[in-house]
């Protein structure tokens, strides 16, 4: 649940287990014996009833209003049973825990946070007044402050023009080596020249039916460019009549020239294909991150292979020859087996958390992730397993750098990585319309080397460090 400990931000993996240590050291000598267990509060054993996270989350929210410290640790403890991988619930735990005074409980859910990347501002929180002025106090000021700092060799590679175009996705042409750009507003795909210069490739027009361009993936060997798509309001030139309808459109790489569609089937349902991944055998897979369904091209059509309502979103996809990898924001890291459609949960180590995936690729035995909603922000490389169902190394890559807005999808580019670093898409509403007070700016992308710390197969420091 928890990732790399960062001392200046991403602390060495060899240097990892010493913040742990000295935290440990320092809670031994935290006076307070550990609480004897009871039985569980009328609150609580009522909070077990509940399995929906926004509910409870209602539920602490009025706890904390009417400052019911106790029933407000019981709620965060519910939502972090319910969202382990979510540090903000296990953050409003620490501060109800030091709202009783209770330091260790306090210390101990803040030494996670820290061990796992975490970076909050807790010296100007009033709600942990209770627990401060201790040695391990200061260590945790001081370390989750250094988790903040401004990590990672990326550069910026292209800002994208600021017009009114929503760029939501990029692909890899690894023919003729140029970055491909995807606009939901103008349903169109552009391939990017120099100093983030945008020409026309790919258009929607009556022929290929093309809506807002949510996701794209590469087939090269195949001189085929896949994009998801899907009529929703952000789309300039959407029909009403189609809201709702989405699917995957194939155009030929070298050309940019239409060849077939594949409709998710009507159902009475809305639809947005938001994610995309192409196998290296050349199997297409998309997924509707709302309604936590995945479809696979079979001929001239999308069957469903996947579909779980206890999935909260899929934000991101990608494939190995041997797997299918999907994310959830909330839940984690999925997989798929591709020989026998079993599907598994990626496994993470005690210190990796997978909280707020929205980008998602492969690259020779890792995944590269972008987490969003992370604070702070940043891409992460998890070496897989030798089976690919688990996590077993891990790499910050780009943390908390200059242009960090909300970063969000990426590409891979041999070993490269491009990535959006600032989405747009927050700046208009639900209706595609931007929001008052709004002014579009350039979308930055950022290039990062895939083999950053892989000399010695761990976490390097920070230079300098």
């Amino acid at each position: 649940m928890k990732l790399v400990s960062l001392q200046r931000l991403a602390a060495a993996a060899a240097f990892a287990a010493m913040p742990a240590l000295v935290a440990a050291q320092a809670l031994n000598a935290v006076p307070a014996p550990p609480r004897p267990p009871r039985e569980p509060t009328e609150v609580e054993r009522e909070l077990a009833k509940i399995d929906q996270a926004a509910r409870v989350e209602q539920i602490a929210a009025q706890f904390a209003q009417r400052k019911e410290w106790d029933n407000l640790q019981y709620a965060t403890e519910r939502l972090v049973q319910l969202r382990p991988h979510n540090g903000n619930y296990r953050y409003t735990l620490a501060a109800a825990h030091a709202m009783q005074d209770h330091k260790r409980e306090a210390y101990d859910a803040l030494i996670r946070l820290q061990n796992s990347g975490y970076a909050y501002d807790v010296a100007k929180d009033e709600r942990f007044k209770n627990v401060q002025g201790t040695e391990v106090w200061g260590y945790l000021v001081q370390n989750l402050d250094a988790n903040r700092k401004d990590f990672g060799k990326g550069t910026l590679a292209y800002q994208l023009p600021a017009g009114d175009l929503l760029i939501e996705a990029l692909a890899w042409d690894p023919a003729r080596k140029q970055l491909l750009a995807g606009s939901a507003r103008e349903g169109k795909v552009y391939r990017v020249g120099q100093n983030g210069a945008l020409e026309d490739y790919v258009t929607a027009d009556a022929k290929n039916g093309l809506w807002a361009v949510m996701d794209m993936a590469v087939d090269a060997p195949r001189d085929a460019l896949y994009v998801a798509s899907a009529a929703i309001p952000h789309f300039k030139h959407a029909n009403k009549a189609h809201y709702g309808r989405a699917g995957v459109f194939r155009f030929k790489l070298s050309s940019g020239e239409f060849v077939s569609k594949h409709e998710v089937p009507l159902d009475g349902r809305n639809h947005i294909l938001s994610s995309i991944a192409v196998t290296p055998k050349g199997d297409v897979f998309a997924a509707d991150g709302i309604a936590r369904e995945i479809y696979k091209i079979e001929g001239a059509n999308l069957r469903p292979i996947v579909s779980n309502p206890k999935l909260t979103t899929i934000r991101g996809m990608a494939a190995s020859d041997k797997a299918l990898y999907f994310a959830d924001y909330d839940l984690g890291l999925f997989g798929l087996d591709l020989a026998t459609g079993t599907p598994f949960e990626v496994r993470a180590p005690g210190n990796v958390t997978l909280y707020s995936i929205d980008g998602l690729s492969y690259w020779n035995g890792n995944l590269v992730v972008v987490q969003a909603g992370f604070p702070p922000k940043r891409v992460m490389r998890l070496t897989l397993t030798a089976d690919g169902r688990g996590i077993a190394k891990f790499q910050p890559l780009e943390v908390n750098r200059e242009k960090f807005g909300t970063p969000t999808r990426g590409t891979v580019a041999g070993d490269r990585y491009y990535f959006l670093a600032n989405t747009q898409k927050p700046k208009y509403d639900s209706h595609g319309f931007l929001r008052t007070g709004a002014e579009l700016e350039p979308t930055p992308v950022y290039s990062s080397d895939l083999k950053f710390g892989t000399d010695e197969g761990t976490v390097l420091p920070l230079p300098g460090k």
